[in-house]
């Protein structure tokens, strides 16, 4: 069932995520609090309590419930152009997306999703964009 308002569908994890976090990580709603902003492709900005997002136990990333639908139903994991799935990681340096978005000199702690075997990288928002689209 589609999420009307500001009510939740479902309160069951995504798995999603699983190639990039690692087998047990998945897309769990939790309360926005205060405010959160979807890393999806919609845009939203300000999610907020009542409203859940849906987060990721692995890499906290998070999505509005229409994302998380969109990402839940693509069911791809986020890959180089290689093929290969992308990781969870905190850069040793700096780095930057190669996603297009434009963002340079991303560094510690913020987290980004790398190719273990390419030397590929892509920003949390970029990510959560690719998740949508896949």
């Amino acid at each position: 069932a589609r999420a009307t308002g500001t009510t939740m569908a479902s309160s069951r994890p995504t798995t999603v995520h699983s190639a990039a976090c690692g087998p047990s990580a998945a897309l769990v709603p939790v309360d926005a609090g205060e405010g959160r902003a979807c890393d999806g492709s919609c845009g939203r900005q300000e999610i907020r309590t009542p409203e859940q997002v849906h987060s990721c136990s692995g890499c906290n990333v998070a999505l509005c419930e229409a994302c998380a639908e969109k990402a839940q139903a693509a069911r791809s994991p986020v890959q180089c152009a290689a093929g290969h799935p992308l990781q969870a990681a905190t850069p040793d340096g700096t780095v930057s997306c190669g996603a297009g978005c434009g963002r340079t000199e991303i560094t510690a702690p913020e987290v980004v999703f790398r190719c273990e075997a390419c030397p590929y990288v892509v920003c949390r928002p970029c990510y959560g964009g690719m998740l949508v689209l896949a």
